[in-house]
């Protein structure tokens, strides 16, 4: 908010600031000093009360030893009074002679120099104006050893006052004796200390309010006005100085002999106008280049607009040829995946089929051999009906039957006999093919595995020729939107080059408006 204001208005509201502190600390002082006036004269009152209460007790006590020695024993009651009067009524003290000693026997008062009449009577109902029993409270304060009351009592020519006395009882009797003073004795003492001190520091602030006036007018005010003066004159200046440079007059000369903060700002000004002026007349250089070769500029930026959509377009041709490529090695990809699958399926059927004709062959060659166990039955079944016959043949007529018996079995030996040869050569020409068939198997197996790895390798090969046919696709499809980047970022350019050389143009009608 302060800087909306211009800076001699600030150090004027600097310079009353100070006055206004000036003031709050003169008042501060002035109500510091009243109140240590106050403090001085109520400590001086109380000190004085206390030692107006010190100097009647010190009185009363030298004055009950002064009459405890004094009073004869021997003598009778009455005269001992009478020698205690006497010895009273005479002692005065104060300066108005208001100080005085009494002394009674309980209540019945024995000397009382300034009330005569009351000699001899008991005063015990006595009360001041405010109902303290004063001389109960005195006896009572003397039977405990001694003590002080206040009360109000009428002092001669000035009516009731207030009175502190002190009683203490007469060694060796049943009397007492007091004394008191009048507190309009210290108040007296203690207006003419509140005068003297009154004047003493009246004459102490008027001596240091004319001494802060001098200061403030000899000194202060002066001095402010002669900093405002150095401070806002050098600021004018650099002020009217920056206006020239903002009119563009850059050869201006600012005051750099001073040595404050203002001497730095006019030589950083200084440095900013020099270096303003360098920046004018390379900007004033730079745009009569810029105009002069922004129409080649143009030129050149729509011959490589040119050449790029040229680019674009033939890279448009060669994306697409890319595409119809990769889809004919995906194609072909695809048919050798699948060759490849029914080439490893036939080369299991061959290995599956090679098994089964090995398998048919043991089967046969186990037909073989249990029809040679057959055949060999039927050969010693023969041996056996031949047997039979001669056994028959040696019975008789017994024999005829079992004979005839021995004849079929015979016959039937024999049949068998034959049929077991005939699948006995049957089994071998099987066996025989069996196994040609299955060695021609085992030859065509490895052959088909061959071709199944072939047919893989193909496959591996077109599914990588596909990868790098589609990578290929890809760095074709991003080097065309490069080209038709390019081809945009030219026409943008050869925008920017024509619009670049009309700005040349007014660069460099403004550097017109510096002057170097």
């Amino acid at each position: 908010m302060l800087r909306n204001y211009p800076i001699s208005v600030r150090i004027a509201m600097l310079l009353a600031m100070v006055l206004i502190f000036v003031l709050i600390v003169s008042s501060a002082f002035w109500y510091g000093m009243n109140t240590i006036r106050d403090l001085g004269i109520q400590s001086t009152e109380t000190r004085m009360l206390d030692g107006q209460r010190d100097k009647i007790k010190v009185a009363t006590h030298s004055v009950a030893l002064l009459l405890q020695k004094s009073i004869n024993p021997a003598l009778s009651q009455s005269k001992q009074d009478s020698v205690l009067r006497n010895l009273v009524d005479q002692i005065r003290f104060e300066a108005d002679e208001s100080g005085y000693f009494f002394i009674y026997r309980g209540t019945v008062n024995v000397a009382l120099p300034t009330k005569k009449e009351r000699v001899g009577k008991d005063l015990a109902a006595t009360a001041d104006v405010n109902g303290i029993l004063f001389v109960k409270e005195l006896f009572r304060q003397a039977s405990s050893g001694g003590g002080f009351v206040e009360y109000v009592f009428p002092k001669p020519g000035k009516g009731d006052v207030a009175k502190i006395s002190y009683s203490e009882m007469i060694p060796g009797t049943e009397t007492w004796i007091g004394t008191g003073v009048y507190v309009d004795n210290v108040d007296d003492a203690r207006q003419e200390i509140r005068q003297s001190i009154q004047s003493f520091s009246s004459r102490l602030l008027i001596g240091i309010g004319i001494g802060l006036g001098l200061v403030l007018v000899l000194v202060i005010i002066p001095s402010s006005l002669a900093i405002r003066r150095s401070i806002t004159k050098p600021i004018n200046e650099a002020l009217k100085s920056v206006e020239k440079v903002a009119q563009g007059d850059l050869t201006v000369v600012l005051n750099d002999n001073y040595n404050d903060e203002v001497g730095m700002l006019n030589r950083s000004l200084m440095k900013m106008v020099d270096q303003l002026r360098g920046i004018a007349e390379q900007v004033k250089s730079s745009a009569v280049f810029l105009a002069s070769n922004g129409g080649e500029l143009k030129s050149a930026v729509e011959q490589m607009a040119q050449g790029a959509s040229e680019q674009a377009s033939g890279t448009e041709e060669v994306a697409a040829s890319m595409e119809q490529m990769e889809a004919n090695i995906r194609q072909a990809s695809d048919n050798a995946s699948q060759t490849e699958k029914m080439a490893v399926q036939a080369a299991l059927q061959a290995t599956e089929s090679g098994e089964a004709v090995q398998q048919a062959v043991e089967v046969m060659r186990s037909i073989a051999d249990k029809i040679s166990v057959v055949e060999d039955i039927s050969r010693q079944t023969n041996l056996l009906a031949l047997n039979a016959a001669i056994e028959a043949a040696r019975a008789g007529e017994h024999g005829r039957g079992f004979a005839a018996v021995a004849q079929e079995v015979k016959k039937l030996a024999e049949r068998a006999q034959a049929a077991s040869a005939e699948i006995n050569e049957l089994s071998r020409k099987s066996t025989e093919v069996s196994e040609k068939a299955g060695l021609i198997i085992q030859g065509l197996v490895p052959n088909i595995q061959r071709t199944a790895n072939l047919v893989q390798e193909i496959s591996a090969s077109a599914k990588e020729l596909s990868v790098g046919a589609d990578e290929v696709s890809k760095s074709v499809n991003q080097f065309d939107q490069v080209a038709q980047q390019n081809a945009s970022s030219s026409e943008e350019i050869a925008a920017t080059a024509e619009n670049l050389s009309k700005q040349a143009d007014n660069l460099n009608e403004l550097t017109q408006f510096f002057k170097v």
